[in-house]
């Protein structure tokens, strides 16, 4: 109080004052002390588009002279509607001397504090800080928002990938290690078969559909995987080939729940045979299906002996694994192979609404009845798939077979296609 009063007096008589003490800090600052730091910080950010240019003013105005800034602090305390006046004996700076900060819009942006309060330090750190909130917080958005879009249902294995649509999961055959596109080796067949073991048990799958993309559905096995100068090379991989594709095709067979197949385009071989272990199967009018296993020299994969006669009848069968015929979809259609044929520029967008209202119907309803509908048949599967694996290995070691394999990844015609 008594430094108040020594202030005001000497005011009076036109003297100026001079503080024995340092003030530590400004008396401005503690009127705008309750004010959020947030709005003083938006307020001097309208008013000064550039940090740099501001802070600079402010240090071009104390190196007149730290009188100066007392006296504009004191009359801003008794006026808040003008700028600071001249002092008694003085002569008042001109407008155009003014630092362009202080002569626009005084009343609004609070006076400087001195470069020397612990006030002036905290509001620069202040400023940093807040200038850089807004970044972080929309750069974490951002990534944010990615990592959603990304993982929103959709699962990547290394062969293939998951999609869900509610209670409907969708297999995609997006293989990377095979030399034949959409085809089935080793490492395609095995990820096949952990994915049909983890979805038999998961509770939110009702219904599984396989389908795949581009220019065929699948052109069943990967030849190239079987190639191998080593005889014994050449045997050990047509073992554990044969081996997994059992392991793959019972595991299809013994499927607790319906499985749709979705033939986009062509479909050779494997990608035949396999198609009878489907409840239901949806081509496209572009679908082609294709079994040239009397060309390879091999018997046909799948259990085809057994299924085949039991869909289409003995005289369809020996056309196709005797004759090599080439069934378009409408013909499949006709024969049973397919169930309903969609138009090809709109295969997808048709396809998943279908499915998806089926996976919406009673999962115990469904699998119940699949149970009955395949009891009599899926002890015979298991049988046929033992019997046919040391058949497969016999005839894919031999010589027959390695030619043809091999003609067909040099791209010589042997009707394959």
């Amino acid at each position: 109080m008594k430094i108040k009063n020594q202030m005001t007096k000497s005011f009076q008589k036109g003297k100026s004052v001079q503080l024995k003490k340092p003030v530590s800090e400004n008396p401005v600052s503690k009127l705008k002390r309750k004010e959020d730091t947030r709005d003083m910080v938006d307020a001097v950010d309208v008013e000064m588009p550039d940090l740099t240019s501001c802070l600079a003013a402010v240090a071009t105005e104390f190196a007149a002279g730290d009188e100066s800034v007392k006296k504009a602090t004191h009359l801003r305390r008794s006026s808040h509607d003008s700028l600071p006046g001249p002092r008694q004996g003085s002569k008042s700076p001109s407008s155009s001397q003014q630092p362009p900060l202080l002569r626009k819009e005084a009343r609004d942006v609070p006076p400087p504090l001195s470069p020397n309060a612990s006030s002036y330090s905290t509001l620069i750190k202040t400023l940093e800080t807040e200038s850089q909130k807004p970044k972080k917080k929309e750069e974490e958005g951002q990534k944010q928002r990615s990592s959603i879009r990304q993982n929103a249902g959709t699962y990547h294995y290394r062969e293939i990938s998951l999609r869900r649509y509610d209670n409907l999961v969708q297999i995609i055959l997006t293989p990377a290690s095979t030399k034949m596109k959409n085809s089935l080796n080793l490492q395609v067949l095995r990820e096949l078969r952990e994915v049909l073991n983890n979805l038999k048990r998961d509770e939110g799958c009702r219904v599984v559909l396989l389908t795949s993309t581009g220019s065929s559905f699948c052109q069943g096995i990967d030849f190239h995987s079987l190639l191998h100068s080593n005889a014994d090379k050449r045997k050990t991989a047509a073992q554990d080939l044969a081996e997994a594709l059992k392991e793959f095709l019972k595991s299809l067979a013994l499927f607790n729940k319906p499985l749709v197949a979705g033939v986009h385009a062509a479909a050779v071989g494997l990608g035949v045979t396999m198609l009878p272990f489907f409840d239901m199967v949806f081509a496209s009018d572009k679908a082609t299906f294709y079994t040239p296993y009397a060309k390879l020299g091999q018997v046909p994969e799948g259990a085809a002996i057994l299924t085949l006669p039991h869909m289409l009848g003995n005289a369809v069968t020996s056309e196709l694994l005797f004759g090599c015929r080439k069934l378009t979809a409408s013909e499949a259609l006709h024969f049973g192979l397919v169930t309903r044929i969609l138009w090809p520029a709109k295969f997808q967008e048709e396809l998943i609404p279908i499915i998806r209202s089926m996976a919406s119907q009673s999962a115990q309803s469904m699998e119940a009845t699949k149970a009955l509908l395949r009891h009599t048949l899926r002890a015979k599967v298991e049988a046929a798939l033992d019997s046919e694996v040391s058949l497969l290995v016999q005839h894919w070691i031999s010589t027959e077979c390695q030619t043809n394999f091999r003609r067909f990844l040099d791209h010589e015609d042997i009707g394959l296609q």
